[in-house]
């Protein structure tokens, strides 16, 4: 009978507290404010339990009925098929599991500085369109996003004390940490900074555009899983693996002695007095920086620095020889990488344009031009139109030549354009103006 009766005062006992946690929920009011249904916390602040809007974009207000709204509850922002844009105000210091998730069209999430320190994992869930994210200053515990692979850029506030983003990279604050890579950022390339001595786990978790990422000496700890669910290749700086690193190096393809930016290859055009530069897009590269060569010191000077893949010389003496150089470099967050190699090139300019004189009569053409340095001979070209395409019509050692070919008729052009012989071949320097009868 005792046994009984101490049976019955522990289910009577665990009746009450079941039916007071019932009273305690059961007690919030449920309230609408267009979209939005909330309840008033005990501490006189707004919980927003649910938006049922068709909105594209939408600013969750900071303030319902005079009162902070400080809290998004669990699935708030749930299935919200129409949701593109969410920007999520400084009052809140909430987002409970899943506020924002299952929300197929969702691009921008922007959180307002403010209250926020920290997101549970899974607060935002499988928002498979999701591009960019703005995080606040006060955010101390970096964000978990599941299925939310098509995230191209992580923005964090300048003003956080503990993270930092660059290009739409997180690191910790003092840049030794990288801490986030977006899945599905376009770039298929990566430099990881020299400050980095470590790489979090799932760093570069599913990074579908990713074919390579360079790994610095400086790096001292990958977690294990940093690469998963990609096809990247490690280009890293040593020359063998540390055996700190192997665990995060298996089972990836991975060149060692490996320099961070390949060397360009370079093309050239050229006249008189310009030397074009062209070259390919270094994998990875920011931009170039374009050097000459400086006989007096033995060293090459810079010329420019430029992010287009051309540039073009002026000012250049004619049928004179010029050393140039190319090297590529890429921005990152704790500065400048450069190549470990300039592509050096040496450049003859052309010999310079004569100019040309043209005087006729009814049976012949008389063309004369000047003297051209460096020149062995000289190459006249005539054609019936200025713009069309124009014959050879004599080669001369000299600087004057007597055509008696024409027809008093007819209208002609004629340029000149000099040569001299390197290597037993032709080079040949600009064309003259044309000059026509």
């Amino acid at each position: 009978m005792k046994n009984r009766r101490i049976s019955g005062a522990i289910t009577v006992f665990f009746f009450m507290v079941i039916m007071l946690a019932f009273s305690a929920f059961g007690a919030d009011e449920v309230y609408t404010y267009k979209d939005y249904s909330y309840i008033v916390r005990d501490n006189d602040t707004v919980q927003i339990i649910k938006y049922d809007g068709n909105n594209k974009s939408v600013n969750v207000p900071s303030k319902i009925d005079g009162k902070p709204v400080t809290v998004i509850g669990s699935h708030a922002f749930s299935g919200c098929i129409n949701l593109q844009n969410l920007t999520i105000p400084g009052s809140v210091r909430d987002l409970h599991e899943c506020a924002v998730s299952y929300c197929p069209k969702l691009k921008s999430l922007v959180i307002k500085d403010g209250n926020l320190k920290n997101l549970d994992y899974m607060d935002i869930y499988s928002c498979r369109s999701l591009k960019t994210l703005s995080l606040p200053k006060n955010l101390q515990y970096f964000i978990s996003l599941y299925e939310c692979d098509e995230i191209e850029a992580v923005t964090v506030s300048s003003k956080n004390a503990d993270y930092k983003s660059y290009n739409g990279v997180v690191y910790s604050k003092n840049l030794k940490t990288l801490v986030y890579y977006p899945p599905g950022k376009k770039d298929t390339y990566f430099i990881v900074p020299s400050s980095v001595t470590e790489i979090e786990r799932l760093a570069f978790n599913k990074a579908k555009n990713l074919k390579g990422v360079y790994v610095p000496k400086t790096v001292k700890e990958i977690g294990e899983t940093a690469f998963g669910y990609t096809s990247v290749v490690i280009y890293y700086e040593g020359s063998k693996t540390p055996d700190a690193l192997e665990p995060a190096f298996y089972p990836w393809e991975v060149v060692y002695n490996a320099s961070a930016l390949d060397v360009p290859v370079v093309k050239v055009s050229k006249t008189a007095s310009t030397v074009t530069l062209k070259w390919n897009k270094v994998n990875g590269a920011t931009g170039y920086r374009v050097y000459i060569y400086n006989k007096d010191s033995k060293s090459y000077e810079s010329l420019a620095t430029v992010s287009k893949l051309n540039y073009k010389i002026s000012g250049l003496n004619p049928n004179t020889s010029y050393k140039f150089a190319v090297r590529a470099y890429a921005k990152t967050v704790s500065g400048n990488v450069w190549a470990d190699e300039y592509e050096k090139i040496t450049v003859r300019t052309l010999l310079a344009a004569p100019s040309i004189y043209v005087t006729a009569d009814k049976d012949s053409v008389e063309l004369s031009w000047s003297k051209v340095q460096g020149a062995t001979g000289y190459v006249v070209y005539y054609c019936s139109s200025k713009n069309g395409t124009y014959k050879k019509l004599a080669t001369v050692k000299s600087t004057s030549y007597t055509s008696e070919k024409i027809n008093e008729d007819d209208s002609y052009y004629f340029k000149v354009r000099a040569y001299t012989k390197v290597s037993g071949s032709n080079v040949y320097g600009d064309y003259s103006v044309a000059k026509g009868i």
